[in-house]
Formats: C-alpha cells, sequence, structure tokens
C-alpha cells in the first residue's frame, strides 16, 4: 500500500480532531503531481553514488526516494552526520525491518528544515544520539531519531533506541541548561503526523530532560501510532519530564486510536499545552514522577483507558494529575497506584461526564479522586478504589460538585466508616452515595440524593479471591469497560429525564458506552444506563418484584390489558396476566410452557422491543419470513386444543427463539441474486428495519466485485418499527461476461450497544451480451 499523501483524506480526518485549517494549506505542496522524478538507493554505503545520501543531496523539490529491493535488512549506518532534507521530498523504504536508518550512536538520522514537507514511510529510524557542544561550551541534544522544523508524515516507521544525553558529549561543562534535553525519539517544532507508525524504546537522559519519546512545540498528530518504553534520567526529583510525551505551552497534541504504555520513570505525557486523546490506551507508564497525565494545560481525553500506571513511594499520582484544564469523557480510570492518589488528584479545573474511576489505590490520598481544586463529576461511577491512610473514593475540599454520580463500593483499609467521601462535597442533584460520614453536602432525600445504599445491591459484584466481594468490572460494549448496574438498583431510573442534564444544563444523551439514555422511564445514576432483557424472563421479573424495576405493577397490567385485546384468539386460549408467567410449571405439561412463550411473544410486540415487520430466519423451526408471521403461526398451534406435544414444542422454541433475540436491526434485499449485462448499471433496492424501541441513525456502505454505491449512505431518524428504503446501484464493465461477483450493503448502528451490523449479500451473474437480463426474487438469509 503506497504512503497515504500528507494533503489527502488522513490530514482531513485529523481536521475533525481540532487542528487548524492551516495544516491543509501547509499540507498542499506535497501532492503528487510534484512527485516528478524516483530516485533509488542501490548501496548501503554512508555516501556515495548509489547511497541514500546521494539520492537526498540530489533531489529536487516533489522527488521520491525508494529502496533497491536487494538491501532488505542491510542497515544504513551514518558515518558522516545526519541526513539534512530541505526540499519536499518522500522516502519510501521497503518496511520497517528492512529499511534501516542507524545513526551509529554518533549522530540524529533525519534533521528536516523549516518550510519544507517530508514524507516517510516504511523506516526504521534508531540508533541516533546528537551531540552539539555550544559557545559557552554547554550541550544541546535535540531529536534522538528525528529533528523536525517542516512539515513531515511517518507513515508505517519505527523510531526506536534513539538518545538525546548531555553526558559523553564532549563539551566543557558537565551540567547543561534544562531546556537543552528533548526529545529522545523525535523533537518537533513544525507540523508532525505520525500513522501508523511506532515511537519505540527511546531515551532522554540528563538533568530535567524534556520527552523521553517525543518533544513537542508545534503540532503534532499521532492515529493509529504507538508510544512505547521510552525512559529517561532515574532521578527521583530531578528527572525526565513527560516519559513518552512532553508538549510544551505552544504546542498542540493529538493521539486518536493510539497506546502509550509501558514508558518509565516518569508520566506517559506531559502537557503544558493543548492535548487530545481519543480512543486510546494509557497504560503500564511511570515510577517515580507519575504515571498516567500531568496536566498543565488544556487536555480532552475522551473514550480513552487509563489503566495500571503507577507512582513510586514520595512520588505523584498513579493515573492523573491535573494543575490546568481537564474534561474526561467516556473513559475509564482503573487499577492506577500512587502514593499521593491512585487515579486523579486535581489541582485545577477538571470535568468528568460519563466516566468510571475504579479499582485504584492510594496511600496519602483518595484512591479514586482528590480535587483541591475546581473538579464537576458527572454522570460517573467511582467504585472499587482503595487507600490506606483515607477517603478511598472521593475527596474534596474545594469547589466543584458531583451530579448523576455513584460513589459506593470503595475500601478504606484505615478508617472504614469513611470510606466512599470526604471532605466538603457540593451535590448537584441525584447521586448515590454509600458511606457519607467523612463528607459533609450530600444528605439522603435531598435534591435526589441517595445514601447509605449497601453498594452489593447496586453494581455487578462477584467474590474475591481475597476474601470478601470485589466490584466487577467488565467489557459492556462500547469503547471502555465499565461497572453495571444490577437488575433492582436503586440507581436504576432515579433521574427525571427533565434532571438527565450535564453541569451545563445540556441533555446527557447516552452513557459511557453510548447506550441512549434513558432505557427506561428516567435515567440511570452513574456511568452505566441499564437496559432490560428480552423474553419471557424479563416478564416474569416483572410480575415477580424481586428484580427488575423498569415498570410499575399498574403498568404491568396495562400491558396485558393491550394483550388481550390485541387477538381474538389469545384471550380464548390462555389466561392472560403475571399468573401465566409466574405459575409453577409441570416439566411435561408443553401447552404451559408454549402459552408462556407465546405471552412473552406478546409482550415484546406491544411493548416495541420488537415489531410485526421484522423479519426473521429460522429455517429449522418455520417457513415464517417476519414476526408476524411467525406469531400467527404460535398462536394456532397454542390454541388448538388437538395440538400434538411435538408441535407445541415447535411453537415454544419458535416463540422463545424470537423473544431471546437481542437484535435491534435488520437489513433485507428485495433480490438476493440477479443476472446483469456486461458494460450496464444495475440499481437494487434494501430496507434497513429498526426493531428497538428508541430512535436510531444507520449508517450505510457497500463494497463489491465491481463499483458501487449507494443513495443515501445513511439514515437519520428512523423510529421505532419504521422501515427506510435506499438504493445501490453497482457497474458492470463490458470485459465481465460470464463472471460472477457479489455486491455487499452494511447498515451500522455503531451507538448501541454492543454495536449492531447486519450485511446483506446479492449475487451477481454477468451475462453474455444476448442473454436477456434475469433474476430471482427469493428470500434473502441476511447476515449475521
Amino acid at each position: 500500500m503506497p504512503p497515504i499523501p500528507i494533503s489527502g483524506t488522513l490530514l482531513k480526518k485529523y481536521l475533525l480532531c481540532g487542528l487548524s485549517v492551516a495544516l491543509l494549506a501547509a499540507a498542499s505542496s506535497l501532492t503528487p503531481e510534484l512527485q516528478a522524478a524516483t530516485r533509488t538507493v542501490t548501496n548501503t554505503h554512508d555516501n556515495g553514488p548509489g547511497s541514500l545520501r546521494d539520492a537526498i543531496a540530489g533531489a529536487t523539490r516533489g522527488d521520491e526516494i525508494v529502496f533497491d529491493p536487494s538491501l532488505a535488512g542491510q542497515p544504513i549506518f551514518l558515518t558522516t552526520g545526519e541526513f539534512i532534507i530541505d526540499n519536499d521530498l518522500t522516502i519510501s523504504g521497503l518496511g520497517q525491518q528492512q529499511s534501516i536508518l542507524d545513526g551509529n550512536g554518533a549522530s540524529r538520522i533525519f534533521r528536516i528544515t523549516e518550510g519544507v514537507s517530508v514524507a516517510l514511510s516504511d523506516l526504521m529510524v534508531r540508533n541516533g544520539w546528537p551531540k552539539e557542544c555550544l559557545a559557552d561550551h554547554r550541550t544541546r541534544s535535540e531529536g534522538g531519531g528525528i529533528y523536525n522544523a517542516g512539515l513531515l508524515e511517518l507513515d508505517r516507521c519505527m523510531v526506536t533506541q534513539n538518545l538525546v544525553d548531555h553526558r559523553h558529549s564532549h563539551c566543557d561543562d558537565y551540567y547543561d541548561s534544562p531546556e537543552s534535553i528533548r526529545g529522545g525519539g523525535v523533537y518537533n517544532k513544525g507540523t508532525l503526523v505520525l500513522n501508523r507508525s511506532a515511537v519505540d524504546a527511546n531515551a532522554g537522559g540528563g538533568i530535567y530532560s524534556y520527552g523521553g519519546g517525543l518533544y513537542n512545540i508545534g503540532v503534532t498528530v499521532l492515529a493509529d501510532s504507538s508510544v512505547s518504553r521510552n525512559t529517561g534520567y532515574w532521578d527521583r526529583y530531578e528527572g525526565l519530564q513527560g516519559a513518552g510525551i512532553y508538549n510544551e505551552p505552544s504546542g498542540t497534541v493529538t493521539l486518536l486510536r493510539c497506546s502509550v504504555n509501558g514508558n518509565i520513570p516518569a508520566k506517559a505525557i506531559e502537557n503544558a499545552g493543548s492535548l487530545t486523546v481519543t480512543d486510546s490506551t494509557l497504560a503500564g507508564n511511570g515510577y517515580w514522577r507519575g504515571g498516567g497525565i500531568l496536566n498543565r494545560g488544556l487536555a480532552t481525553v475522551r473514550e480513552t483507558a487509563i489503566v495500571s500506571n503507577w507512582s513510586g513511594v514520595g512520588s505523584d499520582v498513579g493515573g492523573i494529575s491535573n494543575w490546568g484544564t481537564m474534561t474526561l469523557e467516556r473513559s475509564i480510570v482503573g487499577g492506577n497506584s500512587g502514593e499521593y492518589g491512585g487515579g486523579i488528584a486535581n489541582r485545577g479545573v477538571l470535568r468528568l461526564i460519563n466516566d468510571t474511576v475504579n479499582t485504584n489505590e492510594g496511600y496519602w490520598l483518595a484512591g479514586g479522586l482528590s480535587n483541591t481544586g475546581t473538579a464537576t463529576v458527572v454522570g460517573t461511577t467511582i467504585t472499587g478504589n482503595r487507600t490506606g491512610h483515607t477517603f478511598a473514593g472521593f475527596f474534596s475540599n474545594n469547589t466543584g460538585g458531583i451530579k448523576n454520580t455513584i460513589i459506593a463500593g470503595n475500601q478504606d483499609f484505615n478508617d472504614p466508616a469513611n470510606a466512599d467521601c470526604g471532605g466538603s462535597v457540593t451535590s448537584l442533584g441525584h447521586n448515590l452515595l454509600g458511606l457519607t460520614h467523612g463528607c459533609d453536602g450530600v444528605v439522603d432525600g435531598v435534591n435526589g440524593d441517595v445514601t447509605g445504599v449497601d453498594w452489593t445491591r447496586v453494581v455487578e459484584n462477584s467474590s474475591s479471591p481475597y476474601g470478601g466481594l470485589h466490584v466487577n468490572l467488565a467489557d459492556n460494549g462500547g469503547p471502555t469497560p465499565t461497572v453495571a448496574l444490577l437488575p433492582g438498583s436503586p440507581a436504576i431510573d432515579a433521574i427525571p429525564e427533565s434532571s438527565c442534564l450535564d453541569a451545563d444544563g445540556k441533555p446527557l444523551l447516552t452513557d459511557q458506552r453510548g447506550v441512549a439514555r434513558p432505557q427506561g422511564s428516567a435515567c440511570d445514576i452513574g456511568a452505566f444506563e441499564f437496559a432490560p432483557p428480552r423474553g419471557t424472563g424479563f416478564w416474569e421479573h416483572q410480575c415477580s418484584g424481586l428484580g427488575y424495576v423498569q415498570l410499575t405493577s399498574a403498568q404491568v397490567q396495562t400491558l396485558f390489558d393491550q394483550v388481550a385485546g390485541a387477538s381474538p384468539a389469545f384471550p380464548e386460549c390462555a389466561p392472560v396476566g403475571c399468573g401465566t408467567l409466574r405459575l409453577p410449571t409441570p416439566k411435561n405439561d408443553m401447552r404451559l410452557k408454549a402459552e408462556r412463550s407465546l405471552l412473552g411473544f406478546w409482550l415484546n410486540l406491544i411493548t416495541g422491543r420488537m415489531t410485526r415487520g421484522r423479519p426473521i430466519d429460522l429455517p429449522a423451526l418455520t417457513n415464517a419470513a417476519t414476526a408476524g408471521e411467525a406469531l400467527a403461526e404460535v398462536e394456532m398451534t397454542v390454541c388448538n386444543p388437538n395440538a400434538s406435544r411435538g408441535d407445541l414444542g415447535t411453537a415454544k422454541e419458535i416463540a422463545e427463539a424470537i423473544n431471546n433475540q437481542g437484535e435491534d436491526m435488520e437489513l433485507v434485499s428485495a433480490e438476493s441474486s440477479t443476472t446483469v449485462q456486461p458494460g450496464t448499471f444495475r440499481a437494487f433496492t434494501l430496507a434497513v428495519v429498526n426493531m428497538s424501541p428508541d430512535v436510531r441513525n444507520y449508517d450505510l456502505t457497500s463494497q463489491g466485485t465491481w463499483p458501487v454505491s449507494l443513495s443515501p449512505a445513511r439514515v437519520n431518524g428512523l423510529g421505532p418499527g419504521q422501515i427506510a428504503l435506499f438504493t445501490t446501484t453497482l457497474f458492470v464493465p463490458g470485459d465481465s461476461t460470464n463472471q460472477i461477483g457479489e455486491v455487499l450493503v452494511t447498515a451500522s448502528d455503531n451507538n448501541s450497544a454492543p454495536p449492531l451490523a447486519r450485511t446483506a449479500a446479492i449475487r451477481i451473474l454477468v451475462s453474455n451480451p444476448a442473454d436477456s437480463i434475469g433474476g430471482g426474487k427469493v428470500r434473502p438469509i441476511p447476515r449475521r
């Protein structure tokens, strides 16, 4: 796959993450038409004809440099200094492990000068060490592998085992300026894009070095990339600033689908400028100077896991230390540990929205969240955190507030009564707290708050191998792990929809997973919105009053009344009411079992959890094509006094199979196969059906053996039970006679939990030109 042009879709995607439009303007200088010539590297010499250095020196604006395949796996060792690129240029290697540029421990590998645009792909940049003596005999060592002052893209590259350090630099003064040791792997003062690349195992040495992996004073974007195993000077007090990434006040850093793992001995990311992290993971970072993120600037973190980071004795916080302004949304901070706080310590302005803070451990300060600044916490679950000293879950002695938040199930080994909260807490309404002995401001029954609740009734938990119970953190769908609510939890439907808002009064439309709020009659407290399961079991709990609490007994009876009025046959063959579901059923009474399944079928139809027109595919049980046809078949069997045990068993299995299906969406095509003449266009009609009780949006995509297009490409605002029609158009080339192809159309609902996708396949047979166009209209079997 060729490198993605900087001016193409890659940067357009990143602009959505907040980059300036000016980035596109700067990138326009690397358009494909400027790649005027291709120069080939034919040997591994440091200089001379056929060398990479010679190709760079002879290149003109827009040229591309490639490597002869015979050089695969043979390193190029630099012996006469760094490669200086002062012209627009593309260098395309043979692969990270095949095209290796080695600084020989004596120099940096690449310097990109100001005002040029450079694309590097499929290269390894390793073992660089720049050593520059300044006029006052101090050392400057910046960008061990790469120094960028222009516009640089790295695609499928690895920057590894590079170093910046003042030691052994042959300068007279051993001690350097604190600003002189920066960027073990990369130093960026221009615009840098890393796509599908790795900054791995680089080091920043010396007192007050900055950025073991990457130092940024410009604009940096990382996508589908990793910053891992970078390290620095192991001094407890005067060590590395930002083991993975250090961002200066004037810098902007954006991470999208990245991993920042195993960087030591400082915070993985230290930000003094602007930082945006989306759909990423920060794990296993830390030691003396903290673990995950230290923010002194402006930071936004979304759909990200900050987990298993740590900080040593006498040091900082394991997960996040915020001194600036930070927003954390739909993310998890879990399993972090530190002496001065496990999960989050806030001294600035912090906003948490739809987050989980779980199983963190702190010694002196709260295991979960400690606030001495201004912290506003909305729709968040803080549970399972531990401390050996005070207030395991949440501590605040300053401003902010908590809203629609769970703080329960935390452990304080020193003072168990103060495990959940401490200090002065401002309630913004509808919180659920377990123990409130150590905190003021949250009162049971005031502002919709609930306190003194046994946490084992609130969230999912299980036996701990160390004794007692622990909170269950799990993949419940969505971008990050969550803690699910138990059926019957007092957090369910505890927030009136009018109060299901963030601190600014804007609606909280989803939970941490992206599941729509509310799922019941009102919103749930915490980061998890409970959605009732389908099938008869759900209605049995509703009738028992022991489990689910989405509906009152009066509402359930209203549903049974609707069932009784919906089908003339049904009341004649089975009683209608909770007793039907709750009565003990003898193992050999197949009729009662079938009646029970039929009643669940009807309840799911009445409540909108299923639609009559829903396509089904149960070829082993029935020929019915829709839920309505299957219902009629089940009814006829159950209501027939002479039905055999085998027929009743089949009817029961049909109803249960449909009741227990969790799909909320289906995609069907009017044709599953057709014949098309070569050199012609062919249009197909498809339908997406919303079987959920909520309004949904669907993304539509298509692919095929030959070019296809869709109209429309997205369906917005499709209501429960509604059907949207769309078309996909296929063009079959004239040279495709007698070939067989396929069109695949997919409808996706990425906001459901878990995300839903359905694919319909249309088989295409290309005829001879003289053949007539035909095609069978058979009922398709949708792919699952």
